[in-house]
């Protein structure tokens, strides 16, 4: 979907700091506060701008992140299976990708013990999952969601 220079640049500072109020986004393009409020309302309605939301250190909070790359049996549909994985409170990510596996999921869990055990005794059980290769993951080393509009 195109965009024009306005836009990408409203959603560089939104993607940056999301809890910028219209006017100070306004003030660091040059723009009214009614065109920053105009513009945001039409991201939102054309579902590119999906949401805020608050980013939390998951170290701090003692959470572990898990990735599993799941094989799904050949009778069944990975989009349902994937439906029914993104069910496990667990699961934040979930990829259909090509390979020697149908699915990425990234999941998170609190302890390194018997909660992510847990979880994945549920990912394994999942009607249509035929094998599941799982990863703790040791260290974040780079995590970022914002998509770099400026350079397109």
């Amino acid at each position: 979907m195109k965009l024009d220079e306005l836009d990408r640049k409203i959603l560089m500072i939104l993607q940056r700091e999301a809890r910028l109020s219209f006017r100070k986004i306004a003030e660091q393009i040059g723009i009214t506060t009614a065109t920053v409020s105009e513009r945001v309302r039409r991201l939102e309605e054309r579902g590119i701008l999906k949401g805020y939301t608050a980013i939390l250190d998951h170290a701090v909070l003692g959470v572990n992140t898990m990735i599993s790359l799941v094989e799904v049996g050949s009778d069944h549909d990975p989009r349902r299976v994937a439906s029914k994985i993104g069910e496990l409170h667990e699961v934040c990510c979930i990829y259909q990708v090509t390979g020697d596996f149908d699915l990425v999921v990234k999941s998170r869990c609190f302890g390194r013990g018997e909660e992510c055990a847990t979880y994945l005794g549920k990912l394994n059980q999942v009607e249509g999952v035929s094998r599941v290769k799982s990863h703790m993951v040791l260290r974040i080393l780079k995590e970022d969601m914002i998509i770099a509009l400026d350079r397109e």
